[in-house]
């Protein structure tokens, strides 16, 4: 048997050349197999559909393209975070609250629903505000129709317009309660403890556990025609932004300048849906 190194160089070379020719040669083969194979498919594919099928297809394909290019404020909704991303269990801190509920997601969990602490809350508020809970209630039932567009419909199948009603009655002038006794140091008279009340600050910034921005804004006041950074603010707005700063700024201004910032975001064309999209650039 003859080894490698008894050819002469002359007929290494006509080898090299000839081993090129075969890998070009194959290279063409390869390419008209895969060309003939990809027709293939493209056809038994239209054989399927059918021609008319088809262009059907790509039509609704590039109706889809340009909606997608639209605006994502028109597809903000106040949902459940998709199953899988809860699938792991450290993800879930981010997303499910640990002390209380705010909202329809999680309102059926009675760790989380606490009736008990939502009513001395809510009541607080309510005597802080100098107005009655049908004067609030009156309001949230007067723009349920446009409350509830901002919820994505599966987050609210269960329930009817008069007990979300009652829910986000109770939700809003809880959180608002809450608001104001943290802000102003008196969470003792309501017998919160400070661990319990980190707690709850938490809960209120994440995104299972919102109630639209609009019902906030009836139970505070904020509305008319001229914007809310020209005119005066009263005290239970003023708590809130503090509040919303406060939790969400490493470095919280003591001169509340971002407070400007929040309330022309409000007065754009665009209110908010929610606390989290308050924050959001």
């Amino acid at each position: 048997m003859s080894s490698k190194y008894d050819h002469p160089i002359g007929d290494a070379k006509e080898g090299q050349e000839d081993i090129q020719l075969v890998d070009q040669v194959t290279t063409w083969t390869c390419r008209e197999a895969c060309t003939s194979r990809a027709q293939t498919e493209v056809d038994t594919f239209e054989h399927k559909i059918g021609v008319n099928e088809g262009t059907e297809l790509l039509n609704k394909t590039e109706k889809a393209m340009k909606t997608s290019s639209g605006s994502t404020d028109d597809f903000i909704k106040i949902q459940q975070v998709p199953r899988i991303m809860l699938q792991n269990e450290d993800f879930r801190e981010y997303f499910k609250p640990r002390e209380l509920s705010i909202g329809p997601i999680h309102a059926d969990d009675p760790n989380l629903f606490k009736m008990e602490l939502k009513l001395k809350l809510a009541a607080y508020f309510i005597k802080e505000s100098g107005k009655t809970k049908d004067d609030f209630l009156k309001q949230i039932k007067t723009g349920i129709k446009d409350i509830k567009t901002c919820f994505d419909e599966e987050a609210i199948t269960s329930y009817t317009d008069d007990q979300l009603i009652w829910l986000l009655f109770l939700d809003g002038c809880a959180m608002l309660g809450f608001v104001h006794c943290f802000v102003n140091r008196r969470l003792n008279e309501l017998t919160i403890s400070n661990g319990q009340a980190a707690l709850i600050q938490q809960d209120l910034f994440l995104l299972e556990n919102q109630i639209p921005f609009k019902v906030l804004a009836l139970l505070m006041g904020i509305g008319g025609s001229q914007p809310i950074y020209r005119r005066s603010i009263d005290k239970s707005q003023k708590d809130f932004f503090k509040f919303v700063i406060a939790s969400n700024v490493i470095n919280f201004p003591r001169d509340l300048k971002d407070l400007k910032r929040l309330f022309k975001k409000i007065d754009r064309d665009r209110n908010p849906v929610h606390v989290l999209d308050l924050l959001r650039d």
